[in-house]
């Protein structure tokens, strides 16, 4: 609950791809080789697109 929805994504997204960096600490678990990681689901928000 610590982090925004955008970054809970951007983490999942550069650990999924394997791309560590610095600027996203929890990026650094790509290079774990057996990282396991649970979401508080309601952290997450929603997925819904909006146009402005």
């Amino acid at each position: 609950m610590h982090d925004t929805p955008f970054g809970q994504r951007l983490s999942t997204y550069m650990i999924s791809q394997n791309i560590p960096d610095g600027a996203v600490p929890m990026s650094l678990l790509a290079d774990h080789p057996n990282a396991q990681f649970d979401f508080y689901r309601p952290g997450l928000g929603t997925g819904a697109v909006e146009r402005h």
